[in-house]
């Protein structure tokens, strides 16, 4: 069991157990500070696992690491409230879910296979850095902050999707220089090309080399989860009939 889990269901448990009166129905159980301290527990809760459910599927393997890591600070935060929560504790708890949303954001950014390639350089490398100082960052969040963090991921799309331009000319040059008539060019399940020399039909399965998916085929017959690469060639279809 993860330790992102073990502390989510220790929150759950305590909210199960602050509403064993409410499943029973008694009368007078709650004070009006009580029922608002569970429903921001329960928010909370809520929108951690909105968030996670809509950029897990964009995330390799390190991003979900670290945002393991971040989702569990945050339960931990909210595991040690008791009863009593003053409103400025509520206040940085809904920034800390604000921050959990740009620190996803970057996430998702560091994942696609632009910045895999060019985080190195400059124009990639300054607001990444930015960016990951303010999700690392262990003063109070602020709004002042969260403003910052948005421009900086702004710039940060801005320079990858520049890049990305020089590796669309670069793609060319490589379509050019292989000398394959349209079709010769698939991608695998992540999205990453990959060529079929020869007649270009698929006749062994193999692994992509950038995320290990299984590519290619057998009798000519590609993967259901492969698919023709069109950004490469322009080609729509498998070069073999």
């Amino acid at each position: 069991m993860s330790r992102d889990l073990q502390v989510f269901i220790s929150v759950y448990c305590k909210l199960e157990n602050e509403l064993k009166g409410v499943k029973i129905k008694r009368k007078g159980t709650y004070s009006t500070v009580d029922m608002a301290m569970v429903q921001i527990q329960v928010q909370v809760l809520n929108d951690m696992a909105k968030t996670v459910n809509l950029v897990s599927k964009s995330l390799n393997d390190t991003s979900k690491k670290k945002l393991s890591l971040f989702l569990h600070m945050l339960l931990r935060v909210l595991d040690s409230r008791e009863r009593k929560i003053s409103d400025q504790e509520v206040e940085d708890m809904k920034l800390e879910l604000r921050r959990l949303h740009r620190v996803s954001q970057l996430l998702v950014l560091e994942s696609e296979p632009t910045f895999q390639a060019n985080g190195n350089t400059e124009s990639v490398a300054a607001p990444h850095r930015e960016a990951s100082m303010l999700a690392r960052s262990i003063d109070k969040y602020n709004d002042s902050q969260d403003e910052r963090f948005k421009s900086v991921l702004e710039q940060l799309k801005k320079a990858l999707k520049s890049s990305l331009a020089l590796t669309d000319k670069a793609r060319k040059e490589i379509v050019k220089a292989m000398g394959l008539k349209q079709g010769h060019w698939y991608k695998c399940p992540n999205g990453h090309p990959y060529v079929i020399t020869e007649c270009g039909g698929a006749m062994q399965v193999g692994k992509c080399n950038d995320c290990g998916a299984a590519i290619g085929g057998n009798s000519h017959r590609l993967l259901a989860s492969n698919a023709v690469a069109t950004e490469m060639d322009g080609a729509t279809r498998p070069a073999y009939p």
